[in-house]
């Protein structure tokens, strides 16, 4: 039987690249065979392809003390194949990221440590910055929000000015959205695409 769980994390300049690079199992990851399934998007031009360069510049550029990503790391279903799981995975993403943010995903099946038991579960890291048209470089993207002069600025963060109990029920409305969601609807409707 599966055990709903969610855990929100913030990952501090300097360790976007990093994680990436952990979650798709590249670099010193490479050991690891549990890499089902991953994918990315929503990168400026400038990271077009290359989505480990969107985190190295976020690692780089974003102010000192802020978040250079934003993480969600969600149990999935044991009872579902590896196909039904990435397909659930791909409609959470949908749900919990906004348009226009720059995302990357990993799916992965491996073992638990305690008994062995199937652990399949999803990482979706993604950047605060909301795409607004405008093309900046990367230098520029992460720098503050100027809200009389957006083109002066950088993009705006989504999570800015959200206080402690904005952001307590915005976590509350994403697990209410896991349990109830997407998962019922990727039983009734599996896929074989993965």
């Amino acid at each position: 039987m599966s055990i709903f769980h969610v855990r929100i994390k913030s990952g501090p300049k300097g360790t976007a690249k990093e994680h990436a690079t952990y979650i798709t199992r590249q670099g010193r990851y490479t050991d690891r065979d549990d890499l089902v399934y991953s994918t990315y998007g929503n990168m400026p031009n400038w990271a077009q392809g290359d989505p480990k360069k969107f985190w190295r510049e976020a690692d780089n550029h974003e102010r000192a003390n802020a978040a250079a990503y934003r993480e969600y790391v969600i149990a999935l279903s044991k009872e579902l194949n590896t196909a039904q799981n990435c397909v659930v995975a791909e409609r959470l993403k949908t749900a919990l990221v906004a348009e226009g943010k720059p995302f990357q995903m990993a799916v992965h099946e491996n073992l638990g440590k305690l008994g062995g038991e199937p652990n399949p579960h999803m990482h979706l890291m993604f950047s605060d910055r909301v795409a607004d048209g405008i093309d900046r470089p990367a230098e520029k993207m992460f720098s503050r929000f100027n809200a009389a002069h957006p083109e002066n600025g950088g993009r705006r963060k989504d999570s800015g000015g959200k206080n402690r109990w904005d952001s307590k029920r915005s976590t509350g409305r994403v697990r209410s959205r896991r349990q109830s969601g997407p998962s019922q609807s990727a039983r009734a409707r599996p896929s074989a695409a993965a």
